[in-house]
């Protein structure tokens, strides 16, 4: 499949510029060979020509005079010579001989005699043709040779320079101007076409990362104007579907509060014994459980809830690290390196650092939070020497209710919502988090871009 990291735009340049360059291509190859060869025909002719005027010559001069016509003819661009055995065979022929047959009889129709077809030779050749000079260029030379009446052999040979290439550089000259504005015009063409494609993606993006919903301008072809008027729409509905969405969660969480500080009232009035503490326990559990799904509903529900302002990571981990002191457990920590103020949501990441630090303080006894820079990027490392998890279980530690055993007791490890909400904070401030099993226990290395 092609261009699967490409660009409609670069696909749609790259394709159609390929094809217009193999059409160019092969238009200047058909014409450049077509005037060789047109060029090659007037060579041979003009040359045959020549030749037929030497041998109707040597026949019209008595034989001791042939001497004198073959040097009369000679020079550095062509040679005479007359023999008794033939130098060219038909090994020899460059397929010209048939095509000029008729037109070198035609010449001798004034003489009185009948002589063999001639061979014709075209062959490229480096040197001069009399070697009397050190100079050499390439030149193409025609070789004819054809028996005269008395049955010796009549042979010459004509350089010819090679075919211009002043032609050929102009032809490239208009295939490099023609295919720029090929590529011109391509480029106007698909910035037109893909701009509300840019757009869409853009809006998208921006509404997938809970910002205001951006409105589409419905313009461009058809299909484009389509895509976005369904954009829209989608848009709209998502809008409502999380409003409506918003205004559940507030009548769900309004109506099991009411209930459960009801309940919690009453346990409470109960006799001091072991059975009162379990259910103002599992009453404070429930209570606890639905406040950290409502949470997590309603960051979901509405992502532009958070309130960021310029916060230094460095103090904000600290401070949160310093709450684990009285705790029998250790949290230390240490910066590498102080990244800039990021704009974050103080209570939200608070309460999702502090999610992944319970985390490692509940399966180990010492927690170690790291933090650095890499690149654009601050990072958070919270290392726990605890015995780690399962690596199938890995990638499902971030979804909601999971736990890495089944039991759903709170004093086994809680109800599931730590890592799911810590990582949808994080994600809400265009961050990553990943987990990795070292050696030495379990991290978890959380990434938040500095600009």
């Amino acid at each position: 499949m092609m261009g699967g990291h490409l660009s409609l735009r670069a696909q749609i340049i790259g394709v159609t510029g390929l094809a217009m360059l193999c059409l160019q291509v092969t238009t200047v190859v058909l014409l450049l060979d077509e005037r060789y060869f047109t060029s090659q025909i007037q060579r041979v002719d003009d040359a045959l020509f020549h030749f037929t005027n030497v041998a109707v010559t040597l026949e019209e001069t008595p034989d001791y005079l042939h001497d004198s016509v073959i040097q009369a003819n000679t020079n550095n661009q062509q040679i005479f010579s007359l023999s008794v055995s033939p130098v060219l065979t038909a090994a020899d022929d460059s397929g010209w001989s048939a095509a000029f047959e008729e037109t070198y009889f035609d010449s001798l129709e004034r003489t009185s005699f009948l002589t063999s077809a001639p061979i014709i030779s075209i062959k490229r050749v480096s040197e001069n043709l009399q070697k009397k000079s050190e100079k050499s260029w390439a030149q193409d030379v025609i070789s004819i040779e054809a028996q005269m009446s008395q049955g010796n052999y009549l042979y010459a040979q004509f350089a010819q320079p090679p075919v211009s290439i002043n032609l050929q550089w102009r032809l490239l000259g208009l295939l490099f101007v023609g295919l720029l504005s090929i590529a011109g015009l391509l480029l106007l063409m698909t910035v037109a076409l893909t701009r509300p494609l840019n757009q869409l993606t853009r809006a998208a993006r921006a509404f997938g990362l809970g910002q205001k919903a951006i409105f589409i301008k419905e313009t461009g072809a058809a299909d484009i104007r389509q895509a976005a008027a369904a954009f829209n729409l989608m848009q709209d509905k998502l809008v409502e579907a999380l409003q409506n969405q918003k205004n559940t969660l507030a009548a769900i969480g309004h109506d099991l509060r009411t209930p459960l500080t009801s309940l919690r009232v009453r346990a409470e009035t109960l006799p001091d014994s072991p059975k009162r503490d379990k259910i103002i326990a599992k009453i404070e559990e429930l209570a606890a459980m639905l406040e950290a799904i409502l949470r997590f509903a309603k960051l979901q529900s509405d992502p532009a809830a958070l309130s960021k302002q310029p916060v230094r990571l460095t103090s904000l981990v600290s401070a949160l690290c310093s709450d684990y002191q009285s705790s029998e457990k250790e949290c230390s920590f240490k910066v590498n390196n102080e990244p800039p103020e990021l704009f974050i949501d103080t209570l939200n990441m608070r309460r999702a650092l502090g999610n992944i630090i319970d985390n490692g303080l509940f399966f180990g006894s010492k927690v170690t939070v790291t933090l650095d820079i890499a690149g654009s990027h601050a990072t958070i490392t919270v290392q726990d020497n605890g015995p780690g998890v399962p690596a199938e279980k890995l990638a499902q530690l971030t979804k909601p209710f999971f736990r890495t055993e089944n039991s759903r007791n709170a004093d086994s490890g809680g109800i599931g919502m730590g890592l799911a909400l810590a990582k949808q904070i994080i994600e809400l401030h265009h961050g990553e988090i990943h987990f990795q099993n070292m050696e030495n226990g379990f991290h978890v290395t959380i990434s938040l871009p500095t600009q």
